[in-house]
């Protein structure tokens, strides 16, 4: 008989040491589709939202990250005013987590389609 646990499914993660003081560990999952296009779309313009420090974008910044990492296998919930006051999160900080996580992406879209995940029909 064929058995399936899926406790025992391995997802894919991006682990964040966070900077507050307990250097809470979160394990970030792949989002919904939605968030990684305007993280993408985001992604072009965010120099420009960094160098400017637009309140409303920077703010729009932050409430992305938290979506992001909210995505997690811990069960922890941020907010965007928590990346700031709670993990002591900046701008920088985010540009630095948005390209590891673009990459961490990627990495998973390439496994997706790599010729070794690809089964054959006889």
């Amino acid at each position: 008989m064929a058995k399936l646990d899926f406790n025992a499914i391995k997802r894919p993660t991006l682990e964040l040491t966070m900077k507050d003081k307990k250097h809470t560990i979160i394990r970030v999952t792949t989002p919904k589709e939605s968030s990684i296009e305007r993280l993408d779309a985001m992604g072009k313009e965010l120099r420009e939202i960094v160098d400017n420090g637009d309140r409303a974008e920077t703010k729009a910044v932050f409430e992305l990250a938290a979506e992001l990492i909210n995505f997690n296998l811990d069960d922890l919930t941020v907010t965007a005013d928590e990346l700031k006051s709670v993990y002591k999160l900046n701008l920088e900080d985010l540009v630095v987590f948005f390209a590891a996580y673009m990459d961490f992406i990627t990495e998973i879209e390439k496994a997706k389609n790599s010729p070794s995940r690809t089964t054959r029909r006889r």
